[in-house]
């Protein structure tokens, strides 16, 4: 540790003469009287102390919401240098004067500051967890950082476009009720200000949330607005990042915003209404030429989760007579890939759930503290109503029906000797033994007052429809509609593996009618229910994939659907498929730079790298490779056969 000569003693010297200054000048200044505060009135006994001990358990609930993401944003203090070394070594050296800050000691001069000895294997590992939030990790062994490509020779070659999930772009308020006019051009989602909104008033955020629920558009008097530039999904919260480090790792190589593009548009509304309402789609499609244009290189697409069958979608009404009008060559002539990250291509059970009750197993698996956690916020029925009026759920509803997701027999992702009794195929269960598979759980949907709103938007089947291109509803699933005609465009398959992903959901009763979330209404998902001989863990069943898409809709497409099936890709279009097995490091909030966790991959150092390998024009050295069973769960896939054969 480097240590602090006589000249270090001379300036200790100096600052004691200005403090002894400072406090002799602070004691010889007059301070102006000031009338002195009643005393505080002697607390009541009787009724009253019911009230201070509501009072009590709300402060206490604010104060431990408060307090969590207090420490996460200290956590994550990447959020303040967003992984910069240089900035994060300017940042110590000002806290803590002296300290030799080269990149090879920096971490034990932390330790001897706290007094541990460097040497242990055990502080080398929580000091890899602290390097890792500044910024300093060094990539996986074999994982080349973007410096490193950057000083091989990688710079901007393809612009690229970003098409963020569901959730992930914030939204700000344009117009709102007296309640939050405050708010005004402030992120009602998003940002400290979404959390300050939802836990102080809970029920103006809930209503300027919502979507009409017959329109799906604003309610009236309310305007959302997604946020726009990189800002409008780099970080969801301070500390939380989404699209933050595929931004900064691209800047590294050398892109900026005049080659990146990020598609900031309303997650709620169902795709359709993203054209109708905000023209988001000629907004898209006119920065994809304007990109091609200027550059004089074909676009990249990357799309995150949701962002997968949307781009589907906006393939085809780019293309159609119906939409933009650009021809049946326009994806060919503009795009030269796609980046799927982490893809929905055939929707997620939770989305189910979601539909059924409000509930998924990110509530299933607070047990008790559920129903004061989260239900003293938003009742079961008024998330149930908050889902319902986002048209964007739909998107992620199941498609495929019993041909992909199985029948109360079995189901393509079981686990080798699954019991009968705890198949997959049967997507919900009840406490009377029945069950339903995914076609008779879509069936009750589709006869819900309230959810049937979805199937006007979009179609859930599993056979490649005559007509399609001409059907708006089919555009975003690929098992009805097939490829553009572009045999020049490659798509690339990214996600991650080998994490618990909910699957089938064990309820406690039968469906009833009514409710106050109206329709069809489950009572609550029996968090009483454990099967370790069926992965069953708080009435949730989890299969493999990436903690929130199951590995069948993630890959199935990918490795099967596209390549096998010439129906539904009629030009040949190249899918290249890589899976990053989720390997979390323990101590770290985001899994670490090898995480295949649905978000935080977005900040593994390999997948990172691909991107960079694709963008930049270095396709050659990107390898796919494939981890898990998803061949074999491919093979047991039963599609239909496509209406008219």
């Amino acid at each position: 540790m480097q240590r602090r000569g006589s000249s270090g003693a001379v300036l200790r010297g100096k600052q004691q003469q200005q403090q002894q200054q400072q406090q002799q000048q602070q004691r010889t200044t007059r301070i102006p009287a000031r009338p002195l505060a009643p005393p505080p009135e002697p607390r009541r006994r009787g009724g009253a102390c019911s009230v201070c001990a509501v009072c009590f358990m709300r402060s206490w609930v604010l104060g431990v919401c408060a307090g969590v993401l207090l420490t996460y944003a200290l956590l994550r203090t990447s959020s303040i240098v967003i992984g910069n070394k240089e900035a994060t070594l300017n940042i110590i050296s000002t806290l803590v004067p002296g300290m030799n800050v080269t990149n090879f000691t920096v971490l034990e001069d932390v330790a001897g500051l706290l007094g541990i000895p460097a040497d242990t294997l055990l502080i080398k590992q929580r000091f890899s967890m602290w390097a890792e939030s500044f910024g300093l990790a060094e990539p996986p062994v074999g994982v080349l950082s973007a410096t490193t490509l950057h000083e091989m020779g990688y710079k901007p070659h393809y612009p690229i476009v970003f098409i963020p999930g569901i959730v992930s772009t914030g939204l700000e308020l344009w117009q709102g009720k007296e309640c939050a006019k405050k708010y005004f051009r402030q992120r009602m989602w998003g940002t400290l200000t979404m959390m300050e909104s939802m836990l102080l008033q809970s029920s103006c955020w809930l209503e300027h949330l919502m979507l009409d629920p017959e329109t799906g558009l604003d309610p009236p008097e309310i305007k959302l607005r997604p946020a726009n530039g990189m800002e409008a999904a780099d970080y969801l919260l301070p500390g939380y990042w989404v699209w933050a480090r595929v931004i900064e790792h691209m800047a590294q190589v050398g892109y900026d915003t005049n080659n990146m593009y990020m598609f900031g548009y309303d997650w709620r509304l169902g795709f359709p209404d993203i054209e109708r309402r905000d023209s988001g789609f000629s907004k898209l499609k006119f920065s994809v030429e304007v990109l091609h244009h200027a550059t004089g290189q074909k676009v990249v697409i990357a799309a995150h989760s949701m962002g997968g069958p949307l781009l589907l979608h906006f393939f085809n009404w780019a293309e159609s007579s119906l939409g933009g009008n650009g021809g049946d060559s326009w994806v060919n002539d503009h795009v030269h890939a796609v980046i799927g990250i982490g893809s929905t291509w055939l929707g997620t059970p939770k989305a189910v759930s979601a539909c059924l009750s409000g509930e998924m197993r990110d509530t299933a698996h607070f047990g008790p503290l559920q129903g004061y956690l989260v239900d003293n916020f938003f009742s079961k029925a008024q998330r149930r109503r908050l889902f319902h009026s986002w048209g964007s759920i739909g998107s992620l509803l199941p498609v495929g029906g019993n041909g992909v997701w199985g029948d109360d027999k079995s189901a393509p992702d079981d686990f080798a000797g699954a019991d009968l009794n705890f198949t997959a195929g049967r997507t919900v269960r009840f406490d009377n033994g029945t069950w339903m598979t995914m076609d008779e759980t879509m069936n009750l949907l589709q006869h819900d007052p309230v959810a049937s709103r979805f199937f006007r938007t979009y179609s859930f089947g599993g056979a490649l429809t005559p007509g399609a291109r001409d059907d708006m509803r089919r555009w975003g699933n690929p098992l009805e509609t097939p490829l553009p005609r572009a045999r020049n465009l490659t798509i690339y398959c990214l996600y991650g593996v080998g994490k618990n992903t909910e699957r089938a959901y064990h309820y406690s009763s039968v469906p009833t009618s009514g409710g106050n979330g109206g329709g069809v209404m489950m009572n609550t998902i029996n968090t009483h229910v454990h099967a370790a001989a069926g992965n069953v863990t708080s009435g949730v069943q989890d299969t493999n994939g990436d903690g929130t898409v199951p590995l069948v809709s993630l890959g199935y497409m990918c490795v099967d659907g596209w390549p096998n099936h010439p129906e539904l890709n009629p030009s040949g279009i190249r899918v290249v498929t890589k899976e990053y097995k989720h390997n979390p490091f323990v101590l770290d909030l985001r899994g670490g730079q090898a995480t295949g966790d649905h978000v935080d991959i977005m900040g593994n150092a390999q997948l990172l790298a691909d991107v960079l390998h694709i963008a930049t024009g270095h396709e050659e050295n990107f390898h796919p490779s494939i981890v898990s069973n998803v061949e074999e769960i491919a093979r047991r896939v039963k599609l239909p056969k496509a209406e008219g054969n």
